[in-house]
């Protein structure tokens, strides 16, 4: 609470869309750049299900974003009943990231587009640095184990 909106990955009963989460999370990072202040943070939301589930089940390319809540179902410590509260830098947060996607959505193929791109650059770059490294016979099996730092030889 107080971190900014809720990113959902899931709840209990389903994972949202890959594709879709990554488009908010894309649409968040450009509004934390500028500013350096925009809270956001991403979560799987595990206690319940919620109507997100129904959506991704019927077919939908499902997202889902969500404000922390204090006293959840009105239950607070030591079985006290209490009311309900969210963080207004929270709430906040959540219209400026909905307002930004609906904004951002004619550009959803590139955000969502950035991560199979950078995955395609660091695995040509692996494959030339690969080609480039001279593996020692040692009369062993050898194995290169690749990573983003470049190759290893064991």
């Amino acid at each position: 609470m107080g971190r900014g909106v809720v990113i959902r990955t899931g709840d209990r009963s389903s994972i949202f869309d890959s594709t879709a989460t990554r488009f908010l999370v894309e649409v968040a990072t450009g509004l934390k750049q500028p500013a350096k202040k925009f809270p956001f943070q991403r979560a799987l939301m595990y206690g319940g299900t919620c109507e997100a589930t129904a959506f991704q089940e019927f077919g939908f390319q499902t997202a889902a974003v969500c404000v922390p809540l204090g006293n959840y179902h009105n239950c607070a410590p030591h079985n006290q009943i209490r009311a309900e509260y969210v963080s207004l830098t929270d709430a906040c947060a959540m219209v400026d990231l909905l307002a930004a996607a609906a904004r951002q959505m004619p550009r959803f193929p590139q955000l969502t587009g950035k991560m199979p791109a950078r995955l395609r650059r660091m695995l040509r770059e692996a494959r030339v640095k690969l080609k480039k490294t001279q593996l020692a016979e040692t009369g062993r099996r050898t194995v290169a184990v690749v990573s983003s730092s470049g190759c290893d030889v064991s």
